[in-house]
C-alpha cells in the first residue's frame, strides 16, 4: 500500500537523466519527516511555531515531491489564518480546496504523521530539505549554462553575463527574505533595532567631498547614482575622482571608461593625486620636482584596490558581467563613464534608443541591489540648459530617457559658470547640485574645480 502510494506520487516529480542522479538530488524521506513533525498529534500550537521556524529555512519550491509541496503550502496558509496545525483540519482544508485527491487522500496524510517524531525536529528536517534543494538548483543551473554554451547565439560576453546571472541565483540565501517577501514581525523588528543600536558607521562609500558626504552620508549599497553634466563640464573627472577616493580608503573600486584609454586614465589619476599638471604629464614635460612628486606617491597609489576598464567597444552585458566578476572579489563601488556610449546588442525588445537606455538604467539599478553596492553612472544632459540664459541644469534635462531620473536614487548635476562666462566672478568654482535624493535632502554643494590637475576638491575653509 505504502509503496504503491509513493510510486503514484512520484510520477509527478521532476525528471533527471538517471535514477542515480535522481537519488542524489531528492530526499523524499526528509520531506515526509518534516511534514510529519508538523502534524504531531496533540500539539497544534507548538506545530504552528515549528512551521514558522522551518519556513525560515525552506520554501515551497524546495519540495521535490509535488504532493509534499501542496501540503506544505496548505499548512502555511492555515498558520497564517490562525487555524490549528493538525491532521483533521489539514484534511478538511485540502478537501475544500479540491487538493485532497492530488495528494492521494487521507491515507497519505496518515502515513506522513507516522513519519514524524515531534515538532521539535522540524527545523532539522527543514535544513535537510533545503540543502538537497540547493544541490538540485546547482545541477539544474549547470545544465542550463551548458545549453547556453552549446546553443547560445549573439555576443559572447552577453552569453557569459546570462550564465553568470543564472549561477548568481544559486548563491542567493534560501530564505523567505531572499525572495524579497518577509513578514514585518518581531524578527525584522529585532534586526532593525539591533542595527540602530550598533556602533557601525552609517556612512556609505565616501565621495571625497566633505559637504557632499555630510548631505548624502556617502553613496550607499544598492543605490544607482547618476552624475550628469553637459560635455566639458567635468563629469568624467568627478567620476574618476570618486572611484579613486574610494580606493584610496581601501574600498575595491571599478572605473569603466568607454572614451579614455589606459594611458589617459592613468595620467588623470597621477595628476589628481600628485598635483603635477595634467598637461605636463600628458606631454612628457616633467621636470625634477615633478618626478620627485610622482616618485613619492608611486608605491602608495599602486597599492590601491582600483580596477580600470578601458575597452571603448564594451557592451552593456559585458559591463554587467565585469561588475559581477569584480563583486565576487569584494567590489564596493562601480563607476560607468558614460551611459550614452553604452550599447545593448541584446535589447531586442527596445523599439527606440530611449527604450534601450531605459532598459540599461533599470538593469544597473537591479544589479546594484543584487550585489549590494552603489553603482555610479555618468550621463550627458541635453542642450536645453545651454540654450537658456540661466545655464543651471535641471534633472529633466537628462539625455535620451526619463527613466534615468526614475531609476536613480540620487541625481547629481554639475554646474560651472565659467564654462559659459570666462569672466565669471565664480571662476574655478563648481556646484554639485543634488537634484534628486530618494533618502535625503536636495541641496547644492560648492567645490573647487582644478582642471589643470584633473580634479574637484573641497573649497578652502572660509571661502
Amino acid at each position: 500500500m505504502t509503496d504503491q502510494l509513493n510510486h503514484d506520487l512520484d510520477r509527478e516529480a521532476f525528471v533527471f537523466d538517471s535514477v542515480e542522479t535522481d537519488a542524489v538530488l531528492s530526499d523524499i524521506a526528509s520531506e515526509m519527516s518534516l511534514l510529519g513533525c508538523l502534524l504531531a498529534p496533540g500539539a497544534a500550537t507548538a506545530n504552528v511555531a515549528a512551521l514558522h521556524q522551518a519556513a525560515e529555512l525552506v520554501r515551497p519550491v524546495d519540495f521535490y515531491r509535488p504532493a509534499n509541496r501542496i501540503i506544505w503550502e496548505r499548512l502555511a496558509a492555515m498558520a497564517d489564518r490562525g487555524l490549528p496545525i493538525e491532521l483533521p483540519a489539514l484534511n478538511a482544508e485540502l478537501r475544500t480546496a479540491g487538493d485532497l485527491d492530488r495528494v492521494q487522500g487521507t491515507p497519505y496524510l496518515l502515513h506522513l504523521q507516522e513519519q514524524g517524531l515531534t515538532h521539535a525536529n522540524a527545523t532539522y528536517f527543514a535544513k535537510m530539505v533545503a540543502d538537497v534543494a540547493m544541490r538540485r538548483r546547482m545541477y539544474q543551473t549547470s545544465i542550463s549554462i551548458g545549453q547556453i554554451a552549446r546553443t547560445g547565439k549573439g555576443d559572447m560576453m552577453a552569453l557569459v553575463e546570462e550564465a553568470d546571472a543564472q549561477w548568481g541565483q544559486v548563491h542567493a540565501t534560501d530564505t523567505a527574505a531572499a525572495d524579497g517577501v518577509e513578514h514585518f514581525g518581531e524578527d525584522m523588528m529585532a534586526d532593525l533595532i539591533d542595527d540602530l543600536a550598533s556602533d557601525e558607521d552609517p556612512m556609505g562609500i565616501p565621495t571625497g567631498y566633505a559637504d557632499l558626504d555630510a548631505l548624502l552620508n556617502g553613496f550607499h549599497p544598492g543605490e544607482l547614482i547618476v552624475v550628469a553634466a553637459r560635455p566639458g563640464v567635468g563629469k568624467t573627472t568627478l567620476g574618476l575622482n570618486v572611484a579613486t577616493h574610494a580606493a584610496k580608503h581601501g574600498h575595491r573600486s571599478l572605473f569603466v571608461s568607454l572614451e579614455m584609454n589606459r594611458k589617459e586614465i592613468g595620467h588623470r589619476i597621477l595628476s589628481a593625486q600628485t598635483s603635477v599638471p595634467f598637461f605636463t604629464i600628458r606631454n612628457k614635460m616633467l621636470k625634477e620636482p615633478d618626478w620627485a612628486r610622482l616618485a613619492s606617491r608611486r608605491e602608495e597609489i599602486a597599492s590601491w584596490p582600483l580596477i580600470v576598464s578601458h575597452n571603448p567597444a564594451i557592451t552593456f552585458p559585458q559591463v554587467k558581467a565585469e561588475i559581477r566578476r569584480q563583486a565576487r572579489k569584494g567590489l564596493k563601488i562601480a563607476v560607468v563613464d558614460y551611459l550614452q556610449l553604452l550599447q545593448d546588442p541584446d535589447s531586442k525588445s527596445a523599439d527606440s534608443r530611449e527604450r534601450e537606455v531605459a532598459l540599461m538604467t533599470r538593469g544597473l539599478k537591479v544589479l546594484a541591489q543584487q550585489l549590494e553596492i552603489p553603482i555610479v553612472v555618468l550621463c550627458q544632459l541635453n542642450r536645453d540648459s545651454a540654450k537658456r540664459e540661466d545655464k543651471r541644469p535641471h534633472v529633466h534635462e537628462l539625455r535620451e530617457s526619463g527613466a534615468v531620473e526614475q531609476d536613480a536614487n540620487v541625481v547629481l548635476l554639475i554646474h560651472r559658470e565659467d564654462v559659459y562666462d570666462k569672466e565669471s566672478p565664480r571662476s574655478g568654482e563648481a556646484d554639485l547640485i543634488v537634484g534628486k535624493s530618494r533618502n535625503g535632502p536636495m541641496s547644492d554643494v560648492t567645490v573647487a574645480f582644478q582642471g589643470h590637475y584633473s580634479r574637484f576638491v573641497d573649497m578652502a575653509p572660509g571661502v
